[in-house]
């Protein structure tokens, strides 16, 4: 045990990322196996590029293919994870209507879109905290949270930690029934 700990401890994970966004709603997904909302991502693979590995992770966990052009870098992260230097690379992929998404329930257990202003800072993961400060604060203004559709409509069921669901709406204070 002590042997992988420090071993761990010297390795370099690199990654990739993708932000999918429209102007008010970011595509969030839920892995199984951390309790945070994050962002569409994941390991580079020998002989990828990290433009690549964005493509490949999209696909795989929300099913969505995307040309590897549409994507716009954003940089990279630095900093550990899981007790391990990592670098991962971030890109974005703005849309004007968000794509349906599927989920393999394995690997991913939710995804869907939110605004990002509707849930507790608390159930982002680290990454996603970074990549609303630095390249998205708009999805966090109180111009976001304006309803894109009269009366508001429903953008999605946020995973809690509970394991209960919490629905998010388009705008605040409506009184409609969410479940």
């Amino acid at each position: 045990m002590v042997w992988w700990w420090r071993r761990r401890r010297r390795y370099h994970a690199m990654g990739s990322l993708v932000a999918v966004r429209t102007a008010t709603e970011l595509l969030v997904v839920q892995p199984s196996y951390r309790p945070r909302l994050g962002l569409p991502g994941g390991g580079i693979d020998a002989g990828e590029t990290p433009r690549q590995t964005a493509c490949r992770e999209l696909q795989e966990e929300v099913g969505m293919a995307v040309d590897a052009a549409d994507l716009a870098s954003l940089g990279a992260i630095r900093g550990r994870y899981m007790d391990c230097r990592s670098t991962i690379h971030l890109f974005e992929y703005r849309v004007s209507a968000m794509p349906a998404v599927t989920v393999d329930g394995r690997e991913i257990v939710w995804a869907g879109a939110v605004r990002p202003s509707s849930f507790p800072r608390q159930r982002r993961d680290l990454a996603l905290r970074a990549y609303l400060r630095r390249f998205a604060p708009d999805l966090l203004s109180p111009a976001a949270l304006r309803p894109a559709a009269p009366g508001g409509r429903r953008v999605g069921d946020v995973p809690l930690l509970d394991g209960e669901r919490a629905a998010t709406t388009a705008s605040l204070g409506d009184d409609e029934e969410t479940g």
